[in-house]
């Protein structure tokens, strides 16, 4: 039993070492990087691409027998490499498509066909860097143009938008200051009304007291006048009063003047006497001198004498 294990050990052993001997075999080639440029690669529409690529890669030996030369195997990466590319590329239609929105999708498809197919039995690809695509010049020129083009154009609208903005906004502006000079001139129109309103009702006011004043001054005149007429025929019945009590005084007066001359009279008729005292009496207060013609009526004197005495006119 022991024998039998020994003998198994020593078989791994010798196993193992002929295994790690091919591994070493294996491992004496160098990896090596390529640097690849694949021209004339035509998309579905024609258009020719150029690939710049690095491919880093390494030699194997086979069951049959060692690796072929490195420089064969390198030619071998090239031509292979060329094919798969062109084939890939033939998928792609529109050139337009792989400069644009495929580009990215067109160089995982390269990377991943290569990875693929490159492969050989005596050769390990481990990488495929796609470096570059190179569209043809005029493609690019053109592009280049259209870009500008384009830019151009989106500049001009970008602009004819600004336009359109800055008119819109002077529009909405100049519609703006309208509607300001509109609200100042309809603020000024009832400032002004206001105002027009304030002066007539000044004026009517001072018209209104100019009124009252004038009918206040003919109230007060009126009154006045009346208070005159009302003082002046006051007046003019004191007057009267004042006349009429003169005139009875004077009647009265009158009347005892009248009695005074009838008691001296009945006085003189009943004492001869005494009227003849009397008349002496006059006659010695107002010495006349009188001139009688020759052959004079006695009444003369007589006449004269009753003329002298009071109270015989008014009988």
């Amino acid at each position: 039993m022991r024998r039998l294990l020994f003998l198994l050990c020593l078989l791994i052993c010798i196993i193992l070492f002929f295994a790690s001997c091919q591994r070493e075999t294996t491992l004496n080639h160098p990896e090596q990087l390529m640097g690849a440029n694949f021209s004339d690669v035509r998309l579905g529409d024609g258009v020719p691409l150029s690939l710049q690529l690095a491919i880093y890669w390494q030699a194997e030996d086979t069951d049959a027998g060692p690796a072929r030369p490195d420089t064969m195997l390198s030619d071998l990466l090239r031509a292979r490499g060329v094919e798969i590319a062109r084939r890939v590329a033939n998928t792609y239609p529109e050139v337009d498509s792989v400069f644009s929105t495929q580009r990215e999708n067109f160089i995982a498809d390269i990377k991943e066909s290569l990875l693929l197919e490159l492969p050989a039995p005596d050769l390990i690809v481990k990488d495929v860097i796609v470096r570059n695509v190179q569209f043809p010049a005029a493609f690019t020129t053109a592009l280049e143009d259209i870009g500008l083009q384009d830019l151009r154009e989106e500049q001009i609208n970008k602009q004819n938008e600004l336009d359109v903005a800055r008119a819109a906004a002077q529009e909405k502006k100049a519609q703006a200051d309208g509607l300001v000079a509109i609200a100042q001139a309809e603020a000024e129109g009832r400032l002004q009304a206001i105002q027009a309103r304030t002066e007539s009702n000044r004026r009517k006011s001072e018209l209104a007291r100019a009124e009252t004043a004038a009918a206040v001054a003919r109230t007060q005149a009126s009154a006045e006048a009346d208070r005159l007429r009302q003082l002046k025929a006051v007046e003019v019945e004191k007057q009267r009063e004042i006349e009429m009590i003169a005139v009875e005084k004077q009647r009265e007066l009158d009347k005892v003047a009248l009695q005074q001359q009838l008691e001296l009279a009945r006085l003189c008729q009943e004492n001869p006497t005494y009227a003849s005292f009397l008349v002496n009496k006059e006659l010695a207060g107002n010495v006349e001198i009188a001139v009688l013609p020759t052959g004079t009526d006695a009444n003369v004197f007589g006449g004269l004498f009753d003329s002298r005495l009071p109270g015989k006119n008014d009988n």
